[in-house]
């Protein structure tokens, strides 16, 4: 506890209660509130933030925020973890219709090779 400048009552904190003296306003310094965890990468998944050492900043004024080497390029690329995946520019119909339709390959050797199987085990 102090006494405020101003009038000299005890103050608690930054405000005086009894005149409404408050020290941020009258020295103009703004209070910069910094992020305790401001070392670790800045990715958010499903409500948690990444544990890794962040290091790498998208901007070039040292003011952005840091990721770490395995979300940076998640983040470059602009997928949206929060929203989910992102979906194709043209709709998820004109991507099928792009991609025509599978072929199916019969794989004789496979279904001839999985039959010995069951009947090995089977007379075993």
């Amino acid at each position: 506890m102090r006494d405020c400048p101003k009038c000299g009552a005890p103050v608690d904190g930054n405000a005086c209660a009894s005149c409404g003296y408050n020290e941020t306003k009258t020295t103009g310094k703004a209070t910069v509130v910094r992020d305790p965890d401001w070392w670790r990468c800045a990715f958010w998944d499903r409500g948690e933030r990444c544990e890794n050492a962040g290091g790498i900043g998208l901007g070039t004024l040292g003011n952005a925020v840091w990721y770490c080497r395995t979300h940076v390029d998640i983040v470059r690329a602009g997928i949206d973890r929060k929203s989910g995946a992102t979906p194709p520019p043209k709709g998820f119909q004109s991507l099928r219709d792009s991609l025509g339709a599978v072929p199916v390959v019969d794989d004789f050797e496979r279904d001839e090779e999985r039959e010995a199987i069951q009947q090995e085990g089977a007379t075993q």
